[in-house]
């Protein structure tokens, strides 16, 4: 019995004393990450970012002392670049979520694990410079590669988010109080996102996920195409572009030339096309401004704004062009 209960002690204190043993390497044919793994309510979990598994198969998720862990169940926050997936057994290394986030305060040392720039799990530190309801802000720590790992609070070993991103300051201010706001913080800032204020999560299949990754690489594509029309239609109506949008052109696929043969001068009016020329035009080149894709996830739902973005401007700057056309 007292040898069950020193192992029991055991295994508890090594939770904590080397968080590292909790983390794990995860790779996929785009590259690596990291991820790490949580007990919560008798349970264990593996949690990374969206982005970090977001990529081609063989996907391998590695812990240190090499075991291969193979994840169960998975789920997708709704509102961040979070996923979770249930395991297997027991883990005698694990991680635990900072339940009282209110008393975490703001200067507090934190301690990132991850697999920094593919390199292999290092440790860095830093302090925390803002905290949100669904992220915190910390003050460095944070490269290539430390994407889906740990930021723990170092007070006491426990989980208060995982390291996401970072950005460019924004060096742009529209007011004095922006300056003064932005006058103590670092040019580049880094952020972690928290686990436990997630509310509404979503499943997911690893497969159906990657679908949604190819679709909408697809559909950049096909944008990219329709951009290359445009320029294509603007030279035929006689804009003066410059050489390097121009050379933008010489990526123009044998589809693109058919669709603009059809947009043919009427033999009858000079300077001017009919109505039947342009309406066949239209016919095939109006599919080229359409994206197909309908995301679930949190990281792809943002890029498929991006493109929607992108395919309003493109329709418009088309829809100008096409008014534009003298027809007679």
């Amino acid at each position: 019995m007292l040898k069950q209960l020193l192992l029991a002690l055991l295994i508890a204190c090594t939770a904590y004393a080397n968080p590292e043993n909790a983390c794990l390497v995860m790779s996929n044919a785009a590259g690596t990450g990291t991820g790490f793994i949580v007990k919560q309510r008798g349970g264990y979990y593996l949690v990374s970012n969206q982005h970090v598994i977001n990529g081609p198969a063989p996907h391998k998720y590695e812990k240190s002392d090499g075991i291969v862990l193979r994840p169960l169940k998975g789920w997708l926050a709704g509102d961040r670049d979070i996923v979770i997936y249930s395991l297997d057994g027991t883990h005698a290394h694990y991680l635990e979520v900072e339940t009282e986030f209110d008393a975490v305060a703001l200067g507090e040392e934190v301690m990132i694990y991850g697999n920094a720039l593919g390199e292999g799990m290092r440790l860095s530190e830093a302090k925390i410079i803002r905290k949100t309801s669904s992220e915190i802000e910390i003050s460095g720590g944070i490269v290539p590669g430390n994407s889906g790992g740990p930021i723990i609070r170092k007070k006491n070993g426990k989980l208060l988010a995982v390291a996401t991103y970072a950005t460019v300051h924004n060096t742009q201010f529209r007011s004095i109080s922006d300056y003064v706001e932005a006058a103590g913080l670092p040019k580049v800032r880094f952020y972690g996102v928290r686990i436990d204020t997630i509310t509404s999560p979503v499943d997911f299949d690893l497969k159906q996920f990657l679908q949604e990754a190819a679709q909408l690489e697809a559909d950049a594509k096909q944008l990219d195409r329709a951009a290359i029309m445009l320029i294509m239609l603007s030279m035929k109506l006689g804009a003066d572009l410059s050489p390097e949008i121009s050379q933008y052109v010489r990526r123009a696929e044998q589809s693109h030339h058919r669709a603009l043969s059809m947009l043919e001068p009427s033999g009858l009016y000079p300077g001017t096309y009919s109505p039947v020329a342009v309406n066949a035009f239209r016919r095939a080149s109006d599919p080229l401004f359409s994206i197909t894709a309908k995301p679930v996830s949190y990281i792809h739902r943002n890029k498929q704004t991006a493109l929607e973005n992108d395919q309003k401007f493109l329709w418009s700057t088309y829809a100008k062009l096409l008014r534009s056309v003298p027809v007679r």
